[in-house]
């Protein structure tokens, strides 16, 4: 996860590691707060072409590591984004 400073740059230019075992996701996006909580949420599809939301608690901790299914069917798009 890179933060910005709110000025066009980083806070963390390394990054700062927010997970692992990403590679089963086809597209991963971050499209900010999601489901309207004002935190940072992450949406992906997974190996089974669902869409799933991750959401925080403003942190930098996940609500439900697992995420919630919002969708099926993703299998018929190539990009997410």
């Amino acid at each position: 996860m890179y933060q910005t400073d709110l000025a066009g740059g980083w806070t963390n230019p390394s990054g700062t590691q927010i997970g692992s075992g990403w590679g089963g996701f086809k597209s991963i996006v971050t499209p900010g707060g999601w489901n309207g909580d004002n935190m940072m949420d992450m949406l992906g599809v997974d190996s089974s072409y669902r869409l799933r939301m991750y959401t925080t608690d403003g942190k930098g901790n996940w609500i439900d590591a697992r995420g919630k299914v919002i969708s099926t069917g993703w299998d018929y798009f190539n990009l997410v984004f």
